[in-house]
């Protein structure tokens, strides 16, 4: 595996960003780019539509992957098409070509602002590709020390949990088609013994905290309702409080909660369900990123709506990876790809996400599997 691992950041005046390359196998530069960040942010809402609209077949496909394209040119041309970095750029893919290995693109962004625009997107015009899906794409969150890879004897235990609160402004969810999705989604890990689901009893911060008191977990599996709380500046998650209504919890409450388990979950998914009322309600990107800060060696989040059809297949090209001993970057290209044969035009392989916690991909090692870095 090569890396090719890149940071931007507001630079002034207002509307320049300085984008640099940490490291590379070309070495370092960095650029003075130009990105109109409110234009792409006003963008958002337009952006899920077409990328969920995907997923229902119709004529009109071609022109929302316009849209997703164009956003996606524009990313990449602020971000791996500036001068000098896209000269790292292009001499990092060749090398890792040459050497007959992948090349993974790593993103570092601290701004919460460029953190909200769909990187996942960009579009790689001279190569006429997607970067995701030609790369590996991780959003990176540097961290003072990172976890050694977990000895895991199968079976992974996956700690699943649906919150759907009984609030009206947050949509129902059908909590057994949840579980049902998932089950069949990991149909062939569970069935080869490489995978097992165990779902908490309810949503509560109670029944939670017993769960992970009670037993090892490799894997927490969330699926439910997120948002982002902006006087606090971090995502939020809704759990459910004993009557049943939303328990807003913010991500360093998370945090503790997940440090009850022995060890922490090494893996967090956070699934956005299909129903929600609005699409800036389902963004875990401040929650991902959060989790990660706080001791989660890495987080697979949704940027957007995601539908069921979308949501099965992610998972189960996602955890047939893990389960087999691939890194979490692997998995996520696995759960693209999946996504991928869905349909033929469907765009909805942008919408997931993956935040890592350093630099080491693999967090489980399982006996006689060999793990991809």
């Amino acid at each position: 595996m090569r890396v090719i691992e890149l940071a931007i950041s507001p630079a002034s005046p207002p509307g320049m960003f300085r984008v640099e390359v940490v490291d590379s196998p070309a070495g370092q530069a960095s650029a003075l780019v130009e990105l109109d960040v409110d234009a792409l942010l006003a963008r958002r809402r337009l952006l899920q539509q077409a990328v969920l609209a995907s997923a229902v077949p119709t004529r009109g496909v071609p022109e929302s992957e316009r849209l997703v394209r164009d956003t996606g040119r524009e990313l990449f041309a602020a971000l791996l098409g500036a001068d000098k970095v896209a000269a790292r750029y292009q001499a990092s893919a060749a090398v890792a070509a040459v050497q007959g290995q992948e090349l993974r693109v790593v993103l570092r962004i601290d701004s919460p602002v460029l953190a909200g625009l769909p990187w996942e997107a960009m579009f790689d015009q001279e190569a006429g590709a997607y970067v995701c899906r030609q790369n590996q794409l991780v959003r990176h969150v540097p961290v003072a020390s990172v976890p050694a890879p977990l000895r895991v004897k199968p079976p992974l235990r996956i700690l699943g949990v649906v919150s759907s609160p009984r609030n009206r402004d947050l949509a129902p969810l059908d909590v057994e088609k949840e579980k049902s999705q998932l089950a069949h989604a990991l149909a062939d890990p569970l069935a080869q013994g490489l995978a097992e689901v165990h779902w908490a009893r309810t949503a509560t911060w109670t029944d939670l905290q017993d769960r992970l008191l009670d037993q090892r977990w490799h894997v927490l599996h969330f699926i439910g309702h997120g948002s982002f709380d902006h006087d606090r500046d971090e995502g939020v998650l809704a759990l459910e409080s004993e009557d049943r209504q939303a328990d807003l919890v913010a991500a360093h409450r998370l945090v503790d909660l997940l440090r009850q388990a022995r060890p922490m979950p090494r893996l967090v998914v956070l699934n956005s369900c299909s129903g929600a009322t609005t699409g800036i309600g389902d963004l875990f990107s401040g929650t991902a990123a959060a989790l990660v800060r706080g001791g989660v060696s890495a987080v697979a989040a949704m940027q957007y709506e995601i539908s069921d059809n979308a949501a099965v297949a992610f998972a189960r090209g996602f955890y047939a990876a893990i389960a087999r001993g691939r890194g979490v970057d692997d998995a996520v290209s696995s759960g693209r790809v999946a996504i991928l044969g869905v349909s033929g035009k469907t765009l909805e392989w942008v919408t997931p996400v993956l935040y890592l916690r350093g630099r080491d991909s693999v967090l489980f090692t399982l006996p006689g599997r060999t793990a991809n870095r």
